[in-house]
């Protein structure tokens, strides 16, 4: 199971701020999982994957191509806005 973590206008979209959903046991691309999360939440797939999303693979800054495994935490983190 890989968990999912949802922060800020991502989670009020989403409606939660963590999910777990099984990975394949050869492994998946952040893609691939973002859009099984989609389907699985009936959510349209841009909120979790449009150009303005980062992601974070075991806190680590991630491309959308980046391999997932069984027990990784996958941060969605939208963009931020504001400042001083």
């Amino acid at each position: 199971m890989a968990i999912i973590k949802f922060f800020a206008s991502i989670k009020e979209r989403v409606g939660s701020g963590e999910l777990e959903i099984p990975v394949d046991e050869s492994g998946e691309t952040v893609r691939s999982l973002m859009e099984r999360v989609a389907k699985t939440l009936n959510l349209n797939s841009d909120i979790l994957l449009n150009k303005t999303v980062l992601y974070a693979v075991n806190q680590k800054m991630s491309d959308i191509d980046d391999k997932v495994t069984d027990a990784d935490e996958v941060a969605l983190l939208p963009p931020l806005s504001g400042g001083c």
